[in-house]
């Protein structure tokens, strides 16, 4: 069953206030954690394998400038349906895994209801997770022993972290 990702900035916006009704998100949630770009909104598909997943955390991991967690929403895709949102575009991802780039979607004419369906959605039927440091630095050094990652496409910053780590051999 495939699953859409987004990488999250603050995954403390979608913890529960007191003041929130069942199944209600913060209204930061639709300005920061899922805020649109000319009334887009950048996901990924995947099948959600542990694999496929662990390369998602890597590529995304590596369009930054340090090393941190990852926050990800996840949902199963037929959430996509249920909000009524039928208009995708399969346009090419910015990281630089090119697989990872396939994977990339773009939810386009959204409209304010859209993505508020979206957030509750994501929210009722997906999970907010966070990926801790250790874990994506192993899927960083699982996908650069694999060859699967352009490693042209790291900025200095971040190749330097990661040297620093015990992978200039890999880079």
């Amino acid at each position: 069953m495939a699953k859409i990702f987004r990488k999250l900035e603050r995954k403390r916006n979608w913890d529960n206030a007191e003041w929130l009704q069942d199944g209600d998100v913060k209204s930061i949630v639709s300005v920061q954690c899922l805020a649109t770009n000319n009334n887009s909104l950048s996901i990924y598909v995947v099948d959600g394998h542990p694999e496929q997943i662990d390369r998602l955390v890597a590529a995304l991991a590596l369009t930054r400038d340090y090393l941190n967690v990852i926050d990800l929403a996840t949902a199963p895709e037929e959430i996509l349906d249920a909000c009524m949102i039928g208009t995708r575009s399969q346009i090419q991802g910015t990281t630089p895994d090119q697989v990872v780039n396939n994977w990339h979607v773009d939810l386009i004419e959204l409209s304010v209801t859209n993505v508020a369906n979206l957030a509750k959605s994501i929210k009722s039927q997906g999970e907010i997770c966070r990926v801790q440091r250790n874990d994506v630095l192993q899927a960083i050094r699982n996908s650069l022993t694999q060859q699967w990652i352009d490693v042209t496409r790291i900025n200095d910053k971040l190749r330097r972290s990661l040297a620093s780590r015990g992978m200039g051999n890999l880079l």
